[in-house]
């Protein structure tokens, strides 16, 4: 990565706030842990921020984040933190998706097995609607270390929002940071209840007919605000025993 024009004070203080207690929480949650990485669009679109990946995930704070253009030109404070090598996941998707305002990249061993098998994900939960359309897997398996390969991957995601990195990982696309967070939990939680279901046998997905009922009724603002609530006061209260403080940092 070279230095670029774009400076750490250029961060709104509640896109870091919120950037830092999705780290915490997605690493809580163990869709974080020693890799992958979430990151945010600036306002004016001129580029992205996403936090160093020399820093433990559930110990991120507002000085570990970075911002980079689109290229992954990434300016580099005191200390010469670097970006993730994979920050090309979210620069491609960035330049081919101007709806997608937050991009989180998980090393989910869920995520991984069904990018080996042929078995498409389906809906077995209610929130999994998101992805009726179909969850795409990159056929790449390594990391996405260049500019031509984030821009595959943003091509095998297309107009979804979610895929799969085989025997890798998974990606996810939200309009906001709360949403990508909150849809990646939801992921997992899919990921998890059709392989078990599966494995009882005769597994009946929602329908077509049933996932537009759910989705007729459903506010999806509300939802991902109220889950993010949730996620949050779980964490503070220190319910989950992986959860670190996510109460919020100062914002030089």
């Amino acid at each position: 990565m070279t230095e670029g024009s774009l400076r750490p004070a250029s961060i709104p203080a509640e896109l870091a706030t919120d950037l830092v207690a999705a780290c915490r929480l997605l690493h809580a949650q163990g869709l974080l842990t020693y890799s992958g990485h979430v990151s945010a669009r600036l306002p004016d679109g001129a580029g992205m921020v996403i936090h160093s990946r020399d820093k433990h995930r559930g110990a991120v704070t507002a000085a570990d984040l970075l911002t980079c253009d689109l290229t992954g030109q990434a300016h580099l404070p005191a200390g010469q933190q670097r970006v993730p090598i994979e920050v090309f996941i979210h620069t491609g998707i960035y330049r081919n998706r101007p709806d997608v305002q937050s991009v989180v990249h998980t090393h989910s061993p869920l995520a991984a097995v069904f990018s080996t098998t042929r078995t498409p994900i389906v809906a077995a939960k209610n929130h999994a609607y998101r992805w009726r359309d179909g969850v795409p897997t990159h056929p790449d398996p390594t990391h996405i270390g260049s500019s031509e390969q984030g821009a595959e991957l943003a091509a095998t995601l297309g107009r979804h929002h979610a895929a799969l990195l085989r025997t890798h990982g998974g990606v996810i696309v939200a309009e906001s940071i709360e949403a990508a967070v909150v849809d990646s939990i939801h992921f997992e939680e899919n990921l998890k209840t059709q392989l078990a279901a599966t494995s009882l046998g005769q597994f009946a997905p929602l329908t077509d007919d049933e996932l537009d009922r759910l989705s007729a009724g459903f506010n999806r603002e509300r939802h991902v605000r109220r889950l993010w609530r949730y996620y949050l006061e779980d964490a503070t209260l220190g319910r989950n025993h992986r959860t670190a403080s996510l109460e919020p940092e100062p914002i030089a």
